[in-house]
């Protein structure tokens, strides 16, 4: 969020908001996520908020967020 706060901290402010929003799912319904075809690992679940695809683990009290990824960039350790 830092690169998008330079040009538009509005922006930045109000995905950041939205982005914890959607972070309450997973807290109380773990696994509402869908798994991410790219990593083979079936604990790693996947939420949408356009454009971006927020990845977790959930854990025995909490989820892990593993990234933050913009939809049209490439994912991180994706085989």
């Amino acid at each position: 969020m830092d690169f998008i706060s330079r040009s538009s901290p509005g922006y930045a402010e109000r995905m950041l908001r939205r982005i914890g929003e959607r972070l309450e799912l997973p807290r109380t319904h773990p696994f509402i996520g869908k798994p991410v075809p790219e990593w083979d690992d079936p604990t790693v679940r996947e939420l949408v908020l356009s454009p971006y695809r927020i990845f977790y683990r959930p854990q025995a009290d909490c989820i892990e967020v593993l990234a933050i990824v913009h939809g049209r960039r490439k994912l991180p350790g994706a085989s």
